[in-house]
């Protein structure tokens, strides 16, 4: 058992040593739909060896342009705008830019991984103030120990994870009230969010995002509620005028 351990931390190594990126933009609109653009980048010395691995399995095609559309042209309400893949210093990369119809098209995605992948467990709630709030569980990479002995690796996992980062960053279409990250993280005026994770803390839990925002339905009332009270006064105030001149 502890064999095994160590192998799959030395692929794993090889795996995550710089090879392997992500970086996305989300943006959703006050009724639910919403655009995506992602890039994500593997080292094709790795590509290559697990193409080897593979063979002639399914799982051959697993880092290519055109499989990966398709994982997300199969879901109803949502659509590929633009897509490309290129090799650049070694690696080989793949952006993929779509727009969604819905929240619950966008969550469907990660219905179809039992744990999400890259894109993650998604959910956006109303809470017991009336506001929205949006989680969000990236947890693919999750790497447990087979035993209960110290990990001997662990002091390489620090030095080679830790310093490289996926960044998740996300517009919200009204006020943000909080965030569960930095406040410079925390972009008020754009309404944007933008959380890192080390590939180090990736493997070792499960990472969530969290921000609370003002629900769209009701953002709109206050300033509707003024024009109201307005109205009414500058009616009452004509009325009274008109008696004083009656």
């Amino acid at each position: 058992m502890k064999k095994t351990f160590q192998i799959s931390l030395i692929v794993l190594s090889v795996f995550f040593t710089g090879c392997f990126e992500y970086a996305e933009k989300l943006w959703f609109n006050k009724d639910g739909s919403g655009k995506m653009t992602f890039k994500l980048g593997i080292d094709e010395s790795l590509i290559s060896m697990l193409e080897e691995e593979a063979g002639d399995s399914k799982e051959n095609n697993q880092f290519d342009e055109q499989e990966m559309k398709s994982e997300f042209e199969s879901i109803d309400g949502i659509q590929i705008t633009q897509s490309k893949s290129y090799s650049d210093k070694g690696k080989k990369w793949i952006e993929l830019d779509l727009v969604f119809d819905s929240f619950e098209s966008l969550a469907e995605v990660s219905n179809k991984d039992e744990k999400g992948g890259f894109i993650g467990k998604i959910s956006i709630v109303e809470d017991e103030k009336g506001n929205q709030s949006f989680s969000r569980e990236i947890s693919g990479f999750e790497s447990k120990e087979e035993d209960d002995e110290e990990n001997p690796y662990a002091g390489m996992m620090e030095n080679m994870f830790g310093q490289y980062y996926w960044e998740y960053e996300t517009h919200f279409p009204t006020k943000i009230l909080s965030a569960n990250t930095a406040d410079g993280n925390i972009d008020n005026e754009n309404n944007k969010v933008t959380w890192t994770f080390s590939l180090l803390t990736l493997m070792k839990e499960p990472q969530i995002m969290k921000a609370t925002f003002v629900n769209p339905k009701s953002s709109g009332r206050p300033i509707t509620l003024i024009i109201v009270i307005v109205v009414v006064l500058i009616g009452g105030l004509l009325a009274v005028l008109k008696r004083e001149k009656s």
